[in-house]
């Protein structure tokens, strides 16, 4: 009777797992990249104080719910990469 059994389809088989976390960690460095620019934008244009932030650290940790820590790395990481452009394009 269970000889048959399936996986379920959303399941992964073992030897694609590292496959699949290869993809998974692609996937977060383009949206950490994409985060960097819009955040180095967000710097620039000072459209944080549009809605009366006092900066763009202070927007992240209220809007986006962000640690305090992880809301100043983000915008230090956004600031360093637009320094290093060249760097920004491999990232």
């Amino acid at each position: 009777m269970f000889d048959t059994l399936e996986a379920p389809p959303d399941c992964i088989a073992p030897e694609d797992l590292i496959e699949e976390l290869e993809s998974l960690f692609t996937h977060r460095d383009r949206y950490d990249a994409r985060i960097a620019t819009v955040v180095q934008q967000i710097e620039e244009t000072k459209a944080f104080s549009k809605d009366g932030y006092t900066s763009t650290t202070a927007m992240l940790k209220h809007r986006m719910s962000l640690h305090p820590g992880e809301a100043w790395r983000h915008v230090t990481r956004a600031n360093g990469l637009a320094q290093a452009p060249l760097t920004t394009f491999a990232y």
